[in-house]
């Protein structure tokens, strides 16, 4: 029997239909949930179907966000935004204080907003998919495991191994 990868329905010989995308390539779709599958080949193409199909668009080529993707974007984003802020309050408190020379704090200041700012952009990389983002988040979690002590090495391991589940390659397309 076959079943949709996407959501599971088993499918049958009426339940799904082959149409050509955009760039000409044959893929196999499902009709209850319209997206794409691997194709083998076999099953004719029913024209009456695939003239039904939206060709311009890719976005049901693209397999549905694994809810940890979803956490690791949110962490991201919250992580950035607490990050410019923390940076400009504390910049805030030494400039009163006069705890740090005011170039140094310059310096520190640019560096923690720039990495805060790379973080927000990581997050939505990993919302949307982008294979980037996943190379990013995961060279991220290299640096933060070598760099953070015992709980951030081991948080930094989890979400490498969670990066590299099949489901999770999939929806950045690195399999």
């Amino acid at each position: 029997m076959v079943y949709c990868q996407s959501c599971g329905k088993e499918l049958n010989y009426d339940d799904f239909n082959q149409v050509y995308d955009k760039t000409g390539k044959q893929i196999t779709v499902c009709n209850e949930c319209k997206k794409g599958m691997p194709s083998d080949g076999i099953i004719p193409i029913s024209q009456s179907n695939s003239d039904r199909w939206n060709h311009s668009s890719t976005e049901h080529l693209k397999p549905q966000r694994p809810l940890g993707v979803t956490i690791l974007a949110i962490l991201e984003f919250i992580g950035g935004i607490l990050g410019i802020i923390l940076i400009l309050f504390l910049q805030s408190f030494f400039l009163y204080v006069g705890f740090f020379p005011a170039d140094l704090l310059a310096i520190l200041v640019a560096l923690v907003v720039l990495l805060s700012a790379l973080q927000i952009l990581v997050g939505y990389g990993l919302i949307k998919g982008y294979g980037w983002a996943w190379t990013a988040e995961f060279i991220l979690r290299i640096a933060n495991g070598v760099f953070s002590g015992l709980f951030g090495l081991i948080f930094a391991v989890l979400i490498i191994i969670y990066l590299t589940r099949p489901h999770v390659k999939e929806y950045f397309g690195k399999i």
